[in-house]
């Protein structure tokens, strides 16, 4: 029998993602982790300018500045690094739910095969932000809005570049605003439970903000998955087979 599937509320989307959560727990988590690890070291870069600034002066009173650009260099690479796995953590999480069955291992080598097709639609997707930008600023929220679920589109359906986009805005198109609430309140949500979490722990470290982190950055990943999904399945044109 088949039927059409309905574009559901938020509440309905938060559900369905957390029930990919614990079905994946394990997996979701270890990948949380690595973003996680990579996160402190990218967080501790602002320690590396501090040093940076040190060296400069000193090189500055010596005449050599080979250290400071060794200095910039390296923690250059340290940030460019952290950037990294956090892309491919969010490329595996996505693959761990969309395929069923896949290792951890597995979905990481498909995260690194698909980096520079990633990097190639998110570079598009700000570049459409900032010139709908240029122009006022709602233009350009909207072309965000249009594109974001480009990546997901790169990621699941294997469609790359532009098209990525064209496909992304046409799930999108007829129910803008209805996409830009169930964006916008699960990151007020997520405000709020860190915020609670922040006054339940007190002046919490930096390593308890990333473990925090470890936890919720695949959750809403998977939401932004499952919402993505849910678009799709509710197009007119798809008609889903129920058994």
């Amino acid at each position: 029998m088949k039927k059409f599937v309905g574009f559901k509320g938020v509440f309905d989307l938060l559900e369905e993602a957390t029930r990919l959560y614990k079905n994946n727990f394990i997996q979701l988590i270890f990948i949380g982790f690595v973003a996680c690890l990579t996160g402190l070291v990218g967080s501790n870069m602002k320690h590396g300018y501090q040093m940076i600034g040190r060296v400069y002066t000193a090189c500055g009173a010596q005449g050599s500045f080979l250290p400071y650009y060794f200095s910039c260099t390296l923690w250059a690479c340290i940030g460019i690094a952290s950037l990294c796995f956090a892309i491919w953590a969010r490329i595996a999480i996505i693959k761990v739910v969309h395929s069923k069955g896949i290792s951890s291992s597995e979905a990481y080598r498909e995260a690194f095969r698909l980096t520079p097709s990633y990097l190639l639609v998110v570079t598009l997707t700000v570049l459409s932000f900032l010139g709908g930008s240029l122009l006022l600023v709602l233009p350009g929220l909207v072309f965000l809005c249009w594109f974001c679920f480009a990546p997901m589109v790169l990621i699941c359906e294997g469609v790359k570049g532009t098209e990525a986009l064209s496909r992304s805005s046409s799930y999108v198109t007829g129910r803008f605003w209805r996409v830009v609430w169930r964006l916008i309140l699960p990151v007020f949500l997520q405000f709020l439970v860190s915020f609670a979490l922040s006054f339940y722990i007190g002046s919490a470290t930096k390593v308890t903000d990333h473990l925090i982190s470890a936890v919720l950055f695949p959750f809403w990943t998977i939401y932004h998955y499952t919402l993505y999904k849910n678009l799709k399945e509710s197009m007119p044109s798809c008609v889903v087979v129920e058994e």
